[in-house]
């Protein structure tokens, strides 16, 4: 994976056509979403993941330090989705590889890893930004 410091990264998103969303996960996650998708037990988009606004990077570092927190919580990466403005929707999908949190559950729901830039390290000061090689850099919307 390609490391870049996620304040220069997230400074030069493309909020005129994508939308944007990141979800909380525990150290060492990131890097296996990245690889798998973001597996879900619910189909609704807004159930693992909140929406990046523009508004809210006006200072990314505190932004950053915020979602951190106070440690009450597995709060030590930052996933980081997106896709083009009108493909939310069809960013959740049923899992049909089965793919599992574990041996005993699996996961009825995915994001799979093409809508998945990157993670950052919240616990590294440097918060460095782990860029996906499986994002799909999308011109064009989904059509499904």
């Amino acid at each position: 994976m390609v490391e870049v410091r996620a304040l220069d990264y997230l400074k030069e998103l493309d909020f005129d056509n994508m939308k944007y969303y990141y979800h909380i996960t525990a150290a060492g996650i990131g890097e296996k979403i990245c690889s798998e998708g973001l597996l879900m037990a619910d189909s609704h988009l807004w159930s693992t993941t909140i929406e990046i606004t523009k508004d809210m990077l006006d200072d990314i570092e505190k932004f950053l330090l915020d979602e951190r927190g106070n440690h009450l919580r597995a709060a030590d990466e930052m996933v980081i989705l997106g896709c083009n403005i009108g493909d939310e929707n069809y960013m959740v999908r049923e899992n049909q590889e089965q793919k599992s949190w574990n041996e005993e559950q699996m996961a009825p729901y995915i994001i799979e890893n093409e809508n998945i830039l990157g993670y950052i390290d919240l616990q590294d000061d440097t918060l460095p930004l782990y860029l996906n090689e499986f994002y799909l850099d999308y011109t064009e919307p989904i059509t499904r």
